[in-house]
């Protein structure tokens, strides 16, 4: 038993090392009502502020991105979801596949669910692609999310021009 501890002790410096060469720090804005907001490049579409949102299973992108995505072959119809809105209504949502999300220009996801909701609606980034990190965490001083499992960056040549959801 002490050398199955001892073994242990003597790995475990050398485990923790390596994942934390793979975790990514992304910066996050706070807005004014305390929320926090990080930058998203959908791949085939633009860039935007997505809100953070561990209470939402979904990653919410609108139907004018969709539209986008859908017209660069970027993203794939899915199925349909019962989703509760956050006024407590009920809707039939559309889940939609998107090809790639990079999260700060840091963190590069492929295939993740979105849900579609109406107009121009806030993109939020929930679950669906945050539970894709493997793990993350918040950090509050400085507000940052620092995320695993990421699969690199864009490269400058594909850096994509920022648009501010909150303007």
């Amino acid at each position: 038993m002490k050398r199955l501890i001892l073994m242990i002790a003597c790995v475990l410096p050398f485990g923790l090392g390596f994942a934390g060469e793979a975790d990514k720090h992304i910066a996050m804005r706070q807005s004014d009502a305390g929320t926090f907001y990080v930058p998203v490049h959908l791949k085939g579409g633009s860039s935007t502020d997505f809100l953070i949102d561990t209470g939402s299973s979904h990653t919410v992108i609108n139907e004018n991105t969709l539209a986008v995505l859908k017209e660069n072959g970027a993203a794939k119809y899915a199925y349909d979801i019962k989703g509760v809105m956050a006024d407590g209504s009920i809707k039939m949502v559309s889940v939609y596949l998107i090809q790639s999300i990079d999260i700060g220009h840091h963190c590069i996801l492929n295939n993740v669910e979105a849900a579609v909701f109406p107009g121009e609606s806030r993109q939020i980034l929930g679950l669906s692609t945050l539970s894709k990190t493997s793990s993350f965490m918040f950090t509050m001083s400085p507000p940052s999310l620092l995320l695993s499992n990421c699969q690199g960056n864009i490269s400058a040549d594909n850096a994509p021009t920022k648009v501010s959801a909150l303007q």
